[in-house]
Formats: C-alpha cells, sequence, structure tokens
C-alpha cells in the first residue's frame, strides 16, 4: 500500500472539503507522516521516493507563491539505510523515530539541531521516552514540558498512546583528548549552582560518556577534573533548561604531555639554587603562575600546545632573569631551560690571562686599583673572584691553573691591606665557558682570550653557599 498526503479545508461544521492531493505524491512510492509548520509553510514529511539512503527518509518542501518546492533530503546527519519516520519540528530542533541509529530496540526517538537547514548528529533522547519496543509519534506542547508519543513496550500487537511531563533536564555528553581525539574514562564531572555549590556529580564511563538530571529553570556550571589531564578552557554555563531536551555537550582535557623545566644555578658557586621564585607568564591566555625550586634547583611547570610563555626568575640577592617559550609545534615532552643566576653587585671588574698564565698583568692594574678603592671607602662589603681558563688542556689541569689565577688575585688585595674575611675567590676552570669555544670547537686566539678570565665582583654579603671559601 502506498500512502499519499492531502490537504484540505474544515467547514463551519468541521467537515473536510476542497481535498488537494500533495503535489509530489505518485503510485511509485509513499508519502506520509506529516509535520506542518505554524505559518503552513514548510511540510516535513516521510518518503521512500527514490534517490533516498534507504527505507523511509525523512524529506522537506516549503511553499513558496502558492506552491509546494522539489522536496529535499534531510541528509545523512539523519537518514540512513533503515527507516526514519514521524517527524515533528519545535523551535530549531526536528525530532523523528528512526531504527537506523542503534538505540534500545525497534524505533527509538531522536532529535537533530537544524542550522540553516543542516542538521547536528542525532541524539537519542533515552529512558524512559524510549524503550526496547518501537517508540514514535513524539509531540509536545509549546513550552516543551508536556507532549505524547506512541509506543507498543507494553504490547505485541497493539500500539498505546502516552503522555509525558517533564520533571527534569537531562545533561548528558562526553569527554575527549584535544590533541588525540580520544574518549576520556574517569572524568570528575560536576553541576556547580551559581554560587559554585556542587548539585549533581558523576564520572565518565569508558567511552567518556556522562548523564546528568537537573532541575527544570536551573542555572548552571559543567565543570571536568581528572589527574593528569587539563580542562582545555571549556567550563560552560547553562540557563533556562526548560523543555524536553538533551543538554548534550562534548567537553575536552588534553593529557599531561607537554611540561617545561630546567635546573637553576648559581654563577658565583657553581651550585644549584633553591628557593628561586619562577614565573610562567601564558601570553596566549593572559594568565599566570608561580613555583619555587627545590633544593636540587628544579623547576617545573604544565604548559599546552600552540602558545607562547614568558619565563620569569627572581631571588633576592641576584639579578632577575626571564625568557619566552613558544609551543607552536610542539605537543610532548620537556621543553628544558636551565639557567645560571648572576648575583646582585655593587661594582665589577674584569681581568684577563694570557694562554697557560696566571700571573696578575700590570695593564689590569687600573682595574683593579677601581675595586681595590670601592672596598676601602665602604668597608661592609665584600669581593667575589672568579677565575676561569680556556677549553684548551686538561679540565684537572685547568681548574688548577684557574684556582692559581685566583689565588694570584686574591694576593693582590691582601697586600693592599683588605681583610681576607672580606674575601671569597675560587677557580672554575673550563666550566663556564661563556661563548662558544668549548672542547673540540675550533676558535680564534682572541675568543680564546675572553674565557681566560677573572671576575671581580663587589656585593653586600657572600653568596649563601660559602663553599668558595
Amino acid at each position: 500500500m502506498k500512502l499519499k498526503l492531502f490537504f484540505a479545508e474544515l467547514d463551519e461544521d468541521r467537515n473536510l472539503e476542497n481535498l488537494t492531493s500533495f503535489k509530489y505524491n505518485d503510485d511509485e512510492y509513499s508519502t506520509a507522516h506529516p509535520f506542518l509548520s505554524k505559518d503552513g509553510k514548510t511540510l516535513y514529511f516521510t518518503s521512500d521516493m527514490p534517490g533516498g539512503f534507504g527505507g523511509t527518509d525523512l524529506y522537506v518542501s516549503r511553499l513558496e507563491e502558492n506552491v509546494w518546492t522539489t522536496p529535499t533530503n534531510l541528509g545523512s546527519s539523519i537518514n540512513t539505510e533503515d527507516d526514519e519516520m514521524f517527524p515533528f519540528a519545535s523551535g530549531d530542533k526536528i525530532y523523528f523515530s528512526s531504527d537506523g541509529h542503534g538505540g534500545f530496540g525497534g524505533l527509538d526517538i531522536y532529535f537533530s539541531i537544524n542550522t540553516n537547514d543542516s542538521f547536528t548528529q542525532v541524539v537519542n533522547l533515552g529512558f524512559p521516552a524510549n524503550s526496547a519496543a518501537d517508540d514514535f509519534s513524539f509531540i509536545m506542547n509549546d513550552n516543551g514540558r508536556q507532549g505524547l508519543f506512541a509506543s507498543n513496550r507494553n504490547s505485541k500487537s497493539h500500539d498505546n498512546i502516552y503522555n509525558f511531563f517533564i520533571r527534569h533536564s537531562i545533561v548528558a555528553g562526553q569527554v575527549i583528548e584535544v590533541e588525540e581525539n580520544y574518549p576520556i574514562e574517569g572524568v570528575n564531572v560536576s553541576l556547580l549552582d551559581m554560587d559554585g555549590r556542587t548539585m549533581k556529580e558523576t564520572i565518565s564511563d569508558s567511552l567518556g560518556r556522562f548523564h546528568l538530571d537537573l532541575p527544570l529553570d536551573t542555572d548552571y556550571t559543567l565543570e571536568i577534573s581528572k589527574k593528569d589531564y587539563t580542562p582545555s578552557h571549556n567550563d560552560k554555563s547553562y540557563d533556562n533548561r526548560n523543555t524536553f531536551d538533551i543538554d548534550s555537550v562534548k567537553v575536552f582535557m588534553w593529557a599531561h604531555d607537554l611540561f617545561a623545566g630546567g635546573t637553576i644555578y648559581s654563577n658565583e658557586t657553581q651550585q644549584m639554587l633553591s628557593d628561586v621564585k619562577v614565573t610562567l607568564e601564558n601570553l596566549t591566555a593572559s594568565t599566570s603562575e608561580n613555583t619555587i625550586t627545590n633544593e636540587l634547583g628544579e623547576y617545573e611547570f604544565l604548559i599546552e600546545y600552540g602558545n607562547e610563555y614568558l619565563l620569569t626568575f627572581d631571588k633576592e640577592l641576584y639579578v632577575p632573569l626571564s625568557h619566552p617559550i613558544n609551543t607552536l609545534n610542539i605537543k610532548k615532552g620537556t621543553i628544558r631551560n636551565d639557567f645560571v643566576m648572576e648575583e646582585q653587585f655593587l661594582e665589577k671588574g674584569l681581568v684577563l690571562f694570557d694562554y697557560n698564565e696566571d700571573v696578575l698583568k700590570s695593564d689590569y692594574e687600573e682595574e683593579v686599583n677601581k675595586i681595590l678603592k670601592f672596598l676601602k671607602r665602604n668597608s661592609s662589603v665584600v669581593l667575589v673572584i672568579s677565575a676561569h681558563a680556556d677549553s684548551r688542556g686538561t679540565e684537572e689541569y685547568n681548574l688548577e691553573l684557574s684556582e692559581r689565577r685566583a689565588n694570584n688575585v686574591l694576593k693582590y688585595f691582601l697586600e693592599n691591606n683588605i681583610s681576607s674575611n672580606r674575601i671569597i675567590a675560587r677557580g672554575f676552570g673550563e666550566s663556564l665557558i661563556i661563548n662558544r669555544c668549548t672542547d673540540g670547537i675550533n676558535c680564534h686566539e682572541e675568543d680564546h682570550y675572553k674565557n681566560r678570565r677573572a671576575e671581580l665582583k663587589i656585593e653586600k654579603e657572600f653568596p649563601t653557599d660559602q663553599s668558595l671559601n
């Protein structure tokens, strides 16, 4: 039997008259289950006409200049190889029944959101609207809180009409990892009221799905959390949940796979610096966070792919540092940055040595005397002497050579009546090369010369690490 659609008018006694056949009726296929919009200009219906996806599909036709347009299939988001039937439109949603989208069994009731005739992925209305039997012919009133549908759930051979009243809203969704696009199981999902109090909570299942009931007309915020994951700035607020609807949402988290970390050292002692305040400023998101280096001078931050950051380092009696980080093309791993912090100084001098020599040259008498004069005028300050060598020679020899250089500079100040308890002197060998001229690198002599140095710094007090003595 092929079904057809007809239009008619009601006379004063509510009898049908002026019966008119729908333009696209045909003896070869059915047109059925009509839903007409309130303005009478949009008609949704079911048909097995040629060109569909299989079984019966949903179509739409519009009345333009008193002529119904060629029916348009609602597309693959809604229609399947099986049967889609009984359309009902309300607002921007279309409700219908289908046995082609999985579900509880038989025909289930679904909805999809219509955006400029493009329909979203369908959502099953769930229990108790759907059962293992056929559930169909869904309609509801204008406020979306009361309606009817048909079902054969309590009978194998008969369809019955059921009414429903909405007592709560439904919030259902899925948690997805934002980079790898996999569902996340075990996520804590909470619905908070506008004062931040938890109203409902659950945990996502093995497919990342969650489902919560919510009182009608309730504003709420969706909050998600899981160890080793961070929400991808997607906590959302909702309001006016007052219709037969499922608030279907996808929320995203990213796995903790990208970090910024490193170790902070003292320039004078070459020791690891604890208690350095490290600030990470996210320039992309306009946020910041702080940490303190541990006893090994280490710091670490969780960072996100595709952001620009600025690291800053602060510690009392040390010169502040800053360093930019860009994660545009980095998704996993640790971006490691080790830094040397220089102690704050009141005055600074520099002397250089000839190759394999430890003698303080007369060329630097003026530079050294500048430091000497400052020490004599300010009896409360101290002097830190840090001597170095270039990379040529063994590490052991260069360390011993740098210590002789440090001691010869120290001797000059002792001979000029500066007390030894106001001076720290130490050699660092080739461990703190200031340019590219490390072991195995060919460099000009003038570049090696810059590394054969002794740095003289006048500070308010000695470094906290007294291993320089």
